[in-house]
């Protein structure tokens, strides 16, 4: 059985003056946008139950890169790595194994 997202800790993905953190894998970047300026974590999670309000928008193979307004903040590996939005604040990170 999947645990749900809540279940998981939250990271720390930055600070951002612009209301946004990037996502960048290997063939794809992608600005994640925030409903404002400040500090943002996200719950990381594997293989997790997402909800109904979650929206997924975006996903690449095998490693996602994390920068906010000055450095990379975060890394993650798996096979399949997934960005879920809900709001102006929610993020999940899914990493789906194998």
């Amino acid at each position: 059985m999947k645990k749900n997202y809540k279940e998981f800790e939250k990271v720390y993905l930055g600070y951002s003056d612009i209301a946004g953190i990037v996502a960048r894998s290997y063939d794809r970047v992608e600005i994640v946008r925030f409903g404002s300026d400040g500090s943002y974590k996200a719950y990381l999670c594997e293989n997790a139950e997402i909800g109904d309000h979650y929206k997924k928008v975006f996903e690449a193979n095998d490693w996602v890169w994390f920068y906010d307004d000055h450095e990379k903040r975060l890394e993650v590996v798996g096979k399949t790595i997934e960005i879920w939005r809900s709001g102006e604040f929610g993020i999940i990170i899914n990493v789906i194994g194998e």
